[in-house]
């Protein structure tokens, strides 16, 4: 019993603090999700892409979120515009925590990188979301 103790005490419900991101949303300029420079784009209450669970323009292109962990997908997921996600991040937006997929945060080819590599891009140093951060 006293290791079940150790164990669950090591199990934080806290959310990892993470990085700050500049949303990059310029693959998207010109779609119809984003008319140019300056867009909105939705996040989601969940990792997913519901339309009920859709928060719409809260992720404005060039502006600061904070981004906390993330959730890769079992299998690229396709959004409504046809694009494949290959993660979810959790992040905190205008004092909410929400979701939003890669795809919706950098326009770089990076989607897919190990977080651990060298190069600085989306993923790098963060953590895989624990299964007691909201909307997990």
């Amino acid at each position: 019993m006293a290791g079940l103790a150790v164990l669950g005490a090591g199990c934080s419900a806290e959310v990892p603090a993470g990085k700050q991101w500049t949303v990059d949303a310029a693959s998207w300029h010109g779609s119809a999700q984003c008319d140019g420079p300056g867009c909105s784009l939705d996040a989601y209450r969940t990792r997913d892409f519901a339309t009920g669970a859709a928060v719409a323009a809260a992720l404005t292109d060039d502006a600061v979120v904070q981004v906390h962990c993330f959730v890769p997908t079992p299998s690229p997921q396709r959004d409504p515009a046809g694009r494949e996600a290959y993660r979810w991040y959790l992040l905190t937006v205008d004092g909410r925590y929400l979701w939003a997929p890669d795809l919706a945060l950098t326009s770089a080819d990076d989607l897919r990188l190990d977080p651990e590599a060298a190069t600085d891009h989306l993923a790098k140093g963060l953590d895989t979301c624990h299964s007691a951060v909201p909307g997990r």
